[in-house]
């Protein structure tokens, strides 16, 4: 083994510490090394990181530039080993497209797209199709989390919802409103009622008796963005994980409204939507107009008391 392969090795084990799933980039970095090595090569330079990263031909910016994002990460860590380490500059790629403006969901958008959840045919896809969304909306988890959920996460009597081994390899527990409580105890009785032959104890069920695919809710919901009249939505058609930055961005006009301090209470809903720190949840924090215009009036009166 390589000195490289080493650093390599020692670097995927503290990322995997430290939460991270690495699903692809162990593979994509051994590349990398492999590469660097058959070069004649032992150490990390700019030029071997463009020549690997804009592979292969005609792939799109934002591969490239994801690819160069892995090795920078894994260069920064290899420095402090080998100062012959090469680290690219951050923006020697452009990835060539830009954060996605979220789309925030008003309470109207979100009723008429639990009706055109509840106006399905398929009595059991409507129930799990209209508690499933409403679940995101009240919680800002993700999709995956949700579909993912067992019977025996939901604690009716202590009001708690546990999210298990999530995207950071952490569990979480998110306290429900009793409404949300209720209304996940309904779709549990008609579930069992529509569907007495199950095969799984997930707690959200396709019309099979099986547990629920990523991809086929997602397909779903566009169907359900059309029948909503949502389709022509602005800035753009509204995306199923929008619920999630509409929670997150609805939770800081609440706490502005309430006149609570937000800045302390941000590692709360860091926690809440399953983050490893506040720096994540800034991704969240869309500037709609009602938030800023509540930021703006918490500044005006601060001033006035400290001029």
């Amino acid at each position: 083994m390589s000195n490289l392969h080493q650093i390599l090795a020692d670097y995927l084990a503290t990322r995997r510490a430290m939460g991270y799933k690495l699903q692809h980039a162990d593979r994509r970095l051994l590349e990398f090394v492999e590469s660097v090595l058959a070069q004649g090569s032992s150490c990390i330079t700019t030029k071997l990181a463009l020549q690997w990263a804009t592979k292969p031909l005609g792939a799109s910016p934002a591969w490239f530039a994801r690819r160069l994002g892995l090795i920078r990460q894994f260069a920064l860590y290899a420095q402090a080993f080998d100062p012959r380490t090469e680290v690219p500059p951050h923006h020697l790629l452009c990835p060539g497209s830009r954060r996605p403006t979220p789309y925030i969901y008003s309470q109207q958008d979100i009723k008429r797209l639990l009706e055109a959840a509840r106006s399905q045919r398929h009595r059991l896809s409507a129930w799990t199709d209209m508690t499933l969304l409403g679940l995101l909306a009240v919680t800002g988890m993700r999709v995956g989390e949700a579909i993912r959920l067992d019977r025996r996460d939901l604690d009716h009597d202590r009001a708690l919802l546990v999210v298990r081994e999530t995207k950071f390899g952490k569990s979480r527990e998110l306290p429900l409103h009793r409404s949300t409580v209720e209304a996940l105890g309904r779709y549990a009785r008609t579930r069992d009622r529509l569907l007495p032959l199950q095969y799984s104890s997930r707690l959200f069920l396709s019309r099979s008796g099986k547990p629920l695919f990523y991809s086929n809710v997602h397909r779903r919901f566009h169907r359900l963005i059309d029948r909503a009249g949502l389709a022509t939505a602005s800035p753009r058609r509204p995306r199923i994980h929008d619920l999630r930055h509409t929670y997150a961005a609805r939770t800081l006009i609440g706490w502005y409204r309430s006149g609570v301090e937000v800045q302390s209470r941000l590692p709360l809903l860091s926690t809440y939507l399953g983050h490893l720190d506040p720096t994540m949840t800034y991704w969240y924090l869309t500037a709609v107009p009602e938030l800023l215009r509540l930021v703006s009036e918490r500044c005006r009166l601060s001033q006035e008391v400290h001029p």
